[in-house]
C-alpha cells in the first residue's frame, strides 16, 4: 500500500482527472457553435461533475493494461460526457434537486425544455468523441468501444424507470435483491463501463474485457452504498447536493429500507407514517437518521458492502498486474467501505 495516506491522494487525482478531462472536452469537443445552450454545456461541465470517478476508472482500466493512460484521454471524455448528460437528465426527472455543487440545476436556472435539449446533445457528444478519436488512431476496435458506451446507456436510463417504479411499492415489498439491481443499472454499470472501455482502448480481448466489467459492477456496488449513507450522514465536503435528498424524493435506496428491515413494529408505522406525507421535513429526516445510525442498522449495511468489498478485491487479483494502478484500485475499495 501508498506511505501517503490514500484519501488525500485519490482526491487529489480526482482533482487532476476533473481538470484534465474538462479541459480536453473544452479544447476538443466544444468547437461547434451551440448558440443559446453553450451557457447551459458550461454551466453542465462545472457544476454536474464533483469528481471525474468514472474518467479515473477509464485510466485505470488502461493503464492495467499496460498503455500510457493519455490513449484513454478520449474515452474519458466521452465517458464524462455520457455522465454529465445523465446528471442533467436525472434532475430533471427528480424534481426535488435543485442544487448541485452550490448551483442552480439546469432544469431550474434555463427549464425543463432546455434541459431535455441539454441531454441529448451531450449524448451525442460523447459518441462523436470516441468515433473522432478513433478516425485519428484506429489502435483499438471501435466497434467495441461504441457497444460499451451504448449498453452502459441503455441500462443507465432504465434506472430511472426502476427508481420510479421501486418508490411506488410499500417499504414491506421492497428487497435487497431490488436495490442490488436499482444500483447495477443506476452506478455500477457506468462505472464498469468506463473501466472496460480503459480495457478496450488499451487493446483487449472480449475474456479479458469481461473481468474488468465484473470488477467494475462490484466497485460501483460499494461506491453507491456509500453515497446511500452520506445522504443521511451529511456533510459538505462529501456531497454536493441539498442533505436527505434521497428521503424527500422517497427513494427506496439501503439505509432506509435497512432501518425499515430492522425497526420495531413502531420504527416501522413511523418510517410509513413519515413517507405517506406529502412533503417531507429536516425534522422528518432526522427521525429516521437516528435510526439509521442507530448500531443495528450500521452493522447491517456494514455486512453487506463488506462482502461486496470482499468479492471486488479477490476480482481485482485476477486483473493485469500493473501496480500503481491495482493499488489506486485497491485504495478505491477500502475509502468505499469508510463508513
Amino acid at each position: 500500500m501508498h506511505n501517503t495516506p490514500k484519501k488525500i491522494n485519490l482526491i487529489k487525482l480526482l482533482d487532476e482527472i476533473t481538470e484534465v478531462t474538462t479541459n480536453w472536452i473544452r479544447e476538443n469537443v466544444l468547437r461547434d457553435d451551440y448558440g443559446k445552450l453553450k451557457p447551459l454545456i458550461e454551466h453542465a461541465l462545472t457544476s454536474t461533475t464533483p469528481a471525474s470517478d468514472r474518467a479515473l476508472m477509464l485510466r485505470l482500466g488502461c493503464e492495467l493494461k499496460g498503455e500510457d493512460w493519455l490513449t484513454a484521454l478520449p474515452g474519458m471524455a466521452s465517458w464524462e460526457l455520457l455522465n454529465i448528460n445523465l446528471l442533467v437528465t436525472d434532475d430533471f426527472f427528480d424534481k426535488r434537486t435543485t442544487v448541485r455543487m452550490g448551483r442552480k440545476t439546469i432544469s431550474q436556472r434555463y427549464g425543463d425544455e432546455a434541459c431535455v435539449a441539454l441531454g441529448f446533445i451531450l449524448k451525442s457528444l460523447a459518441s462523436e468523441t470516441l468515433i473522432s478519436a478513433w478516425n485519428k488512431s484506429a489502435r483499438w476496435s471501435l466497434r467495441d468501444a461504441m457497444e460499451v458506451l451504448e449498453w452502459a446507456t441503455k441500462w443507465l436510463y432504465y434506472s430511472q424507470f426502476q427508481e420510479d417504479e421501486l418508490v411506488k411499492l410499500p417499504l414491506s415489498k421492497c428487497t435487497l435483491e431490488m436495490y442490488i439491481d436499482l444500483i447495477k443499472n443506476a452506478t455500477s454499470i457506468g462505472i464498469a463501463g468506463a473501466f472496460e472501455l480503459g480495457c478496450i482502448m488499451g487493446g483487449s480481448y472480449k475474456e479479458e474485457r469481461s473481468r474488468f466489467r465484473d470488477f467494475g459492477i462490484d466497485l460501483g456496488y460499494v461506491f453507491q452504498i456509500r453515497d446511500d449513507l452520506i445522504d443521511y450522514i451529511y456533510n459538505d465536503s462529501l456531497i454536493q447536493k441539498g442533505p436527505f435528498n434521497d428521503l424527500f424524493t422517497k427513494r427506496r435506496r439501503l439505509p432506509l429500507l435497512v432501518a425499515y428491515w430492522e425497526g420495531t413494529s413502531l420504527e416501522k408505522r413511523q418510517i410509513e407514517g413519515i413517507l405517506r406525507k406529502n412533503k417531507l421535513t429536516h425534522k422528518d429526516a432526522l427521525v429516521i437518521t437516528e435510526m439509521i445510525v442507530s448500531q443495528k442498522v450500521k452493522k447491517r449495511i456494514l455486512s453487506i458492502s463488506g462482502k461486496i468489498a470482499d468479492s471486488a478485491k479477490k476480482k481485482l487479483t485476477g486483473l493485469p498486474t500493473c501496480q500503481p494502478a491495482k493499488y489506486i484500485l485497491l485504495d478505491l475499495i477500502e475509502l468505499a467501505m469508510d463508513l
